[in-house]
């Protein structure tokens, strides 16, 4: 077993969060900021805080029994009681669906959908998302 990355977290206002961990070494430091926008909207931004590019990847792990579509840096999803949301991506990025698996008590794995975006980090560079109820 490897070494453990150390967690940091805080809140840093009435709706907004924020997270960091040193778990890729001391090459980079990835950094996550929450922020309930309105009712119905969160956005994030996530970010590799390094001195060299790397490749990043972000994964958004849905319910079981969601369906989503991508169109360009954009998501639309629909849960199975019937809500529609958009997920925003960054530009310069690809967004696009996997499987993944959703473990809600020990031995039962349901398939659920992954929303994947891949880009470059590092340098500073922050990829901020939004995750916005469909009126």
């Amino acid at each position: 077993m490897g070494r453990r990355p150390k967690v940091f977290g805080r809140r840093t206002g009435e709706r907004t969060v924020e997270g960091r961990h040193d778990g890729f070494g001391e090459s980079a430091m990835h950094r996550r900021s929450l922020r309930l926008v309105a009712p119905g909207c969160l956005a994030w931004s996530d970010s590799v805080v390094g001195s060299i590019e790397v490749p990043v990847t972000v994964r958004t792990g849905l319910s079981a029994g969601c369906e989503a579509a991508v169109s360009g840096t954009t998501a639309r999803i629909r849960t199975a009681s019937g809500r529609a949301f958009t997920l925003y991506a960054p530009e310069g990025g690809a967004l696009r669906i996997e499987d993944g698996w959703a473990c809600e008590r020990f031995g039962v794995a349901r398939r659920r959908p992954v929303v994947v975006w891949t880009g470059l980090g590092g340098r500073d560079r922050e990829h901020p998302f939004r995750l916005a109820r469909d009126s």
